[in-house]
């Protein structure tokens, strides 16, 4: 799109009925937080990988959202992220674009979770564990207990700190993870 990019057509969109489908396919990942803010359906990032514009058109093929038109960029029941799509994070002030890969480890707390990621930073949502665990890919993250999925490629020790309790260290984390015995023979198990 010479002298323009696709922000500049988002507006010539919008009085159009039904509402077109959106996907940003783009060598940058900057934009991605505008993009979905604009309610853009996908963002792929250059190189394309035939499995992830498969799964774009998947997206596409599903039906409509009754009040958009728009089909729903939401996973649904058995659609499963894979380790390099990006994820939307939000909270009150916070907006950012991850991949899913940079989330170490999820945490429930009530109807929120505490997404820590790999790079030290977390925040949280209000979004419930049982969200994540259907949308993030399983061989990746592990289920520890009813309040913790971990990205098993994160995990950089586990320590026994006395008869009951063990910590467990997340690669780029700071603050360690308390589990139980029976938290820490489940992850051992899996390692």
């Amino acid at each position: 799109m010479p002298k323009k990019n696709g922000f500049a057509l988002l507006p010539k969109l919008e009085n159009l009925t039904p509402q077109p489908a959106v996907v940003f396919v783009t060598a940058y990942d900057e934009y991605a937080i505008r993009a979905f803010e604009a309610n853009a359906l996908d963002y792929l990032t250059k190189p394309v990988s035939s499995a992830r514009l498969a799964k774009t058109i998947l997206r596409l093929s599903k039906p409509p959202d009754a009040e958009t038109g728009v089909p729903h960029p939401v996973a649904k029941a058995g659609e499963r992220l894979e380790a390099a799509d990006l994820v939307l994070l939000r909270n009150k002030s916070l907006s950012m674009m991850v991949k899913v890969e940079e989330i170490a480890a999820v945490e429930a707390h009530g109807d929120y979770t505490r997404i820590l990621l790999s790079e030290g930073a977390n925040l949280m949502m209000k979004q419930t564990l049982f969200h994540w665990e259907n949308q993030l890919p399983t061989g990746l993250f592990a289920k520890v207990s009813r309040s913790l999925l971990v990205n098993t490629q994160s995990i950089g020790k586990l320590v026994k700190k006395n008869l009951h309790t063990w910590e467990l260290q997340l690669q780029g984390t700071e603050e360690p993870i308390q589990l139980s015995n029976l938290e820490s023979k489940r992850l051992r198990a899996l390692l």
